[in-house]
């Protein structure tokens, strides 16, 4: 069975109640609204064949579903990583641009919004890789992970970026020029940090498993050799990040980051939930509460299948609502420039230099 759990703690003790479960199919990558009255989720079920997952909904009193999205007219596509968005959208991921990526027969996904019943979809980026993994930022901003090989590596292809709810104002906001890590993905705001961000390192063509790493885009927008400022640092235990990662990484050099844990729920600089396995052999991942000395407490888990993906049911504030910039009712854009010998990435830099 795969299944969505409510876990209650009664003192000490864990209290798991069955949100949703499916005997053949795949549940995966809920959101909670903001009222903690909802979830939307990605469900693949098994009636629907060689398609893959849609978004649906489910109220967490009454659990009764209803399907947001469908595929286009004789198309199958995925929909998965859906969010809630403070305007009532709801943004996702999507493989219905029907893409590949430029070096392997896989499917790229790109992120699309929709009205709460699906109507009004439409593609936010127009990104020749993967976008992926949207979560909302108490600024009113989209945080998001991007996948892109121009200007950089085929290797470390991944930055951190930011958006507009209307998917307006894409920005780099941390490690698009960065060495280590390779891959940046699962990450979060942490809450009263001044903007300090959770998420994990990964590798170039690895599982999406990895380091929990703390990022402060504030000190430096990027980690790469000659610049180690402590923009991120490692944690559970907490270390030194590297910025070579022929040094760091696992899969080819047996370095020091491991595939151990995945989806970190920050509460703090110091504290999370997150899925963890103590061996890269094991295959199970059970979810722990972890501080960054790496002491933890065992919370929920299964003997025969991971436990993974937490995220917590309280209500809470919904972020401030950016000004919209789309308008759909003009079929002009406005596109503007910007003087490149100015800001961090130019210091130093003689004017005229860059062509």
């Amino acid at each position: 069975f795969i299944s969505h759990y409510i876990l209650t703690m009664d003192n000490y003790y864990p209290k798991p109640e069955i949100l949703l479960e499916d005997a053949t199919g795949v549940i995966k990558d809920p959101n909670v609204s903001y009222d903690g009255k909802k979830v939307v989720f990605a469900w693949w079920k098994s009636s629907f064949g060689s398609s893959g997952a849609k978004i649906f909904e489910i109220d967490v009193e009454t659990k009764q579903t209803r399907q947001i999205t469908k595929d286009p007219l004789d198309l199958q596509v995925g929909d998965y990583e859906p969010c809630y968005m403070p305007t009532g959208d709801i943004m996702f991921t999507s493989t219905r641009l029907y893409s590949m990526v430029n070096c392997a027969y896989n499917t790229v996904g790109n992120m699309y919004i929709c009205n709460k019943n699906g109507e009004w979809l439409r593609k936010i980026g127009f990104d020749q890789e993967a976008t992926f993994t949207p979560v909302m930022m108490s600024t009113g901003d989209v945080l998001y992970s991007r996948w892109e090989y121009n200007d950089r590596t085929r290797i470390s292809a991944s930055g951190i970026f930011t958006m507009n709810p209307d998917g307006t104002r894409q920005n780099e906001l941390w490690g698009n020029q960065s060495d280590f890590p390779l891959m940046k993905y699962h990450t979060r705001e942490i809450p009263n940090s001044d903007g300090k961000l959770m998420g994990i390192a990964g590798d170039h063509l690895a599982p999406y498993q990895g380091e929990i790493v703390v990022i402060d885009p504030q000190i430096s927008r990027n980690n790469y050799k000659g610049n180690e400022n402590g923009s991120i640092k490692l944690i559970a235990p907490v270390r030194k990040a590297p910025v070579d990662p022929s040094t760091a990484m696992s899969g080819n050099s047996g370095g020091k980051i491991k595939y151990l844990f995945q989806f970190p729920w920050p509460f703090d600089t110091a504290n999370c939930l997150v899925s963890w396995r103590e061996k890269e052999a094991d295959k199970i991942f059970k979810i722990y509460f972890f501080n960054q000395d790496a002491s933890r407490e065992l919370f929920a888990w299964d003997s025969k299948m991971s436990v993974s993906q937490p995220v917590v049911m309280d209500a809470r504030k919904m972020p401030p609502l950016r000004a919209l910039q789309a308008d759909y009712t003009k079929e002009t854009g406005i596109f503007s420039m910007v003087d490149v010998n100015f800001g961090l990435g130019a210091k130093g830099i003689p004017a005229g230099k860059i062509k």
